[in-house]
């Protein structure tokens, strides 16, 4: 029987997180990279995925990479997979957690219900759950060749449930009804 030590290695495998500048995606970063697993750093803020990377980059130098992606842009989103697969030779893990949620700043999305528009709907939906697909196709190939690919894709409560909207008294987010839909997709 492997021991806990032995079923937790990660020495060797690569491993991209999408959303990694934020705070889900950094404590899955630190996680992996304790781990021993190399990590690229996917995010649309590129000066974040910076920081991101030198601070997983003091808990294991030279395995965490930025690597900026604005995943509204389908093509974007296929060449820094691609790219991410290169500079690593390959990939063992695909993690998901990018999203637009309830802080994002962007026209009519986190706004009163009356004030949400169509195309912040789209724009969340091409973050949220077509980039995952996206990903998902573009990295298919790498997975399989390594062995042991693996794809975690992150959901909500909230894409089964409505919001408590008390739990967000006196914060200003707003419960953008494409974060739910999304989430649920």
């Amino acid at each position: 029987m492997k021991s806990l030590n032995q079923l937790m290695n990660l020495d060797g495998r690569r491993a991209l997180v999408t959303g990694g500048a934020g705070h889900i995606g950094l404590a899955i970063s630190e996680s992996l990279i304790e781990l021993g697993a190399t990590i690229p750093i996917l995010d649309s803020n590129a000066a974040a995925c910076q920081e991101r990377a030198e601070k997983l980059n003091k808990i294991r130098a030279n395995f965490g990479i930025a690597l900026p992606c604005d995943l509204e842009d389908e093509s974007a989103t296929r060449g820094a997979v691609v790219r991410a697969i290169h500079q690593m030779g390959g990939l063992d893990v695909l993690i998901h957690c990018a999203a637009y949620v309830g802080t994002t700043q962007a026209p009519g999305w986190a706004v009163p219900f009356d004030d949400q528009t169509v195309g912040a709907w789209d724009v969340a939906f091409q973050v949220n759950l077509t980039s995952a697909f996206v990903m998902v196709k573009e990295a298919r190939k790498a997975l399989s060749d390594s062995g042991h690919g693996s794809v975690i894709l992150f959901g909500s409560t909230y894409g089964l449930v409505g919001p408590v909207m008390s739990l967000y008294e006196d914060t200003g987010m707003e419960n953008a009804a494409g974060y739910a839909a999304s989430k649920g997709g």
